[in-house]
């Protein structure tokens, strides 16, 4: 029998939403004075209920330096294997603020971008980091 396949598979021009994530949040220690950092944190199959159609899921998540127990979950995210669509599950305030519904679906890599510099901009985004910023060790309710 002969070979079914196509002859090549092309790699995907796409990134995936959580390297565009991980990028974003690369530059976050730099604008905090090193007092904030993030992480994408990949979810296991039965988290999220508004993820549950998707096998690729995960929460975006702000910390502090100083108190190691704690995040902060700005949204969580998920997709297939391919990429885009993407759903976002965002946290309540922000999503009353940029006028957007708590989940959202997102078709693209440029409007997931565009929705993204919203979501990082927004005044709750500041407020939340601002505050992390001002923890000290010694206010650590978790006892460090």
């Amino acid at each position: 029998m002969d070979n079914l396949w196509p002859p090549t598979f092309k790699e995907p021009k796409t990134l995936p939403p959580s390297k565009i994530l991980e990028e974003q949040l690369s530059y976050l220690p730099s604008l905090t004075g090193d007092k904030v950092y993030g992480e994408v944190e990949k979810l296991g199959m039965t988290s999220y209920s508004e993820h549950a159609k998707h096998d690729f899921r995960y929460v975006f998540k702000l910390k502090s330096k100083f108190i190691r127990h704690y995040s902060f979950s700005l949204f969580s995210f998920s997709h297939d294997v391919i990429y885009y669509p993407v759903t976002i599950k965002l946290d309540e305030e922000v999503a009353r603020e940029i006028n957007e519904d708590e989940v959202i679906n997102v078709e693209s890599e440029d409007l997931f971008v565009k929705v993204l510099g919203v979501i990082l901009k927004s005044k709750r985004v500041d407020s939340v980091i601002t505050s992390i910023m001002r923890i000290s060790p010694e206010d650590d309710p978790f006892g460090g």
